[in-house]
């Protein structure tokens, strides 16, 4: 009688998926987020688009500077066409479809409104037309741009914009005074060129710390449902300073002939003006590269090490 051998083993399926690294996902790219595997939450963007509009209608009341109100038509126009582009992503395909001619139309109606705006409080005059057409074709550009930029980052960068933009006028219109003062501002036109330099540098540095800040908080809210990449925070941190150089440039284009008859005045005044755009320019860039190094600092902090110091040894 033949003896039974032990018995074969039972074989065991190999699993058909890889585990997945959390390091990985989180330090990929955006043009490979996770948007493509597991849907993001749609952002509420009512909100948003009051406190856009808001401010907007504050900036519109309180300064007829140009870049002003170039920077809140932008914000404003972007947000409407955010929330256009919000409501539409839980519709059918053709609608869904629609939001890249919407969204600019929207911007278009934001801008329209803006402009009537400035045309009813500041006269239909010359400058009064050049102040009404910059601020539309800055929410024209804002609205342009919505349905080119993921939904969650573009809410991020919105945000964060708001509340550098707060911020950065909120220190100008309230502290300025006191802070010239703490810088060494006196009757000299030397020091008050100073001090106004290292004014708009301290404005700068909170703006950006402020927006990069906010940028990184509202991802790190929307990853709890989808993992958000470090590309996305490194763009919402950067996009207030983004978005000051747009507004820069659109100052510079639509205002052009308002500029040129400012500057025509006098020399001096040639001079004051070229400074002033010189240094919006350095403030843009300030704000965008604080802004995006401190999202990008706040999201490094929260990875787990990829490399344990045992895998280390093992390995030597």
């Amino acid at each position: 009688m033949k003896e039974p051998g032990p018995s074969a083993p039972t074989p065991v399926a190999e699993p058909t998926t890889a585990p997945a690294d959390p390091t990985r996902a989180a330090a990929g790219d955006l043009a490979t987020t996770d948007d493509s595997a597991v849907p993001a939450p749609e952002p509420r963007t009512g909100l948003l688009l009051m406190v856009a509009v808001a401010w907007l209608v504050t900036i519109l009341k309180i300064t007829v500077a140009l870049p002003a109100l170039v920077g809140a038509g932008i914000l404003a126009g972007a947000t409407a066409g955010l929330t256009v582009t919000a409501v539409l992503a839980g519709r059918p395909l053709r609608w869904a479809a629609a939001q890249h001619g919407l969204a600019p139309a929207t911007g278009l109606v934001t801008g329209t409104l803006a402009g009537g705006t400035v045309l009813a409080l500041y006269g239909t005059n010359g400058p009064g037309r050049i102040l009404a057409g910059s601020v539309g074709l800055a929410a024209l550009l804002g609205g342009v741009l919505i349905p080119f930029v993921p939904r969650t980052v573009a809410a991020a960068a919105l945000t964060a914009a708001l509340g550098a933009f707060v911020v950065g006028y909120g220190l100008d219109f309230f502290l300025r005074d006191p802070l010239m003062d703490l810088f060494g501002a006196g009757r000299s036109a030397a020091s008050g060129y100073s001090a106004g330099g290292y004014l708009a540098f301290t404005e700068a540095t909170v703006s950006a710390l402020v927006g990069g800040l906010l940028a990184f908080w509202y991802l790190r809210r929307a990853s709890r449902t989808a993992a958000q990449r470090w590309t996305a925070y490194l763009l919402a941190g950067a996009a207030p300073g983004v978005l000051l150089l747009l507004a820069a440039a659109v100052t510079r284009v639509a205002g052009a002939r308002l500029l040129a008859l400012l500057g025509s005045i006098s020399a001096a005044d040639q001079t004051a003006l070229g400074a002033s755009a010189e240094s919006r320019i350095n403030y843009a860039l300030v704000v965008l590269f604080v802004g995006g190094l401190v999202a990008l600092l706040a999201f490094g902090r929260t990875l787990p090490k990829r490399v344990a110091d045992d895998d280390l040894d093992d390995e030597t």
